[in-house]
């Protein structure tokens, strides 16, 4: 707190700020691009979303795939797992199981603002190669 201290417009505001600002800019990138699906805009540095399938079950697996497929691009990203009663009201998707494997990015870095567009080319890149 003495190197940060909780000040508007501190050290620690604004990287609160521009993570704030990176996960906005990808959440759109990744919402305007129908190969996807999103959960939910951030609320703060956290990004869910998930490949675009017809099935639960599909998009689990893609979400799997693309997670060890960015890996290699030396993109790492998370994966985590929403029940269905999260998302069915949002996804018009077949809920073939009770819940769904999604991708998650979390850009808490204040520098994560200058690679939005870095980290959007390579799952880019990824699901060109991979679908």
């Amino acid at each position: 707190m003495r190197m940060f201290p909780l000040t508007k417009k501190g050290k620690f505001a604004q990287g609160l700020e521009n993570g704030r600002k990176a996960a906005t800019a990808l959440f759109e990138k990744i919402h305007d691009d129908r190969r996807f699906l999103t959960a939910f805009p951030p609320e703060l540095d956290i990004v869910i979303w998930a490949p675009l399938s017809g099935k639960a079950s599909e998009i689990s697996i893609r979400a799997k795939e693309i997670f060890v497929a960015t890996v290699r691009q030396n993109l790492h990203l998370a994966i985590t797992t929403f029940p269905k009663t999260m998302l069915e009201k949002t996804w018009n998707i077949n809920w073939d199981q009770e819940y769904v494997t999604c991708l998650r990015s979390c850009l808490m870095k204040a520098e994560h603002i200058e690679w939005v567009e870095h980290i959007w080319q390579l799952l880019d890149g990824v699901i060109r190669e991979k679908y």
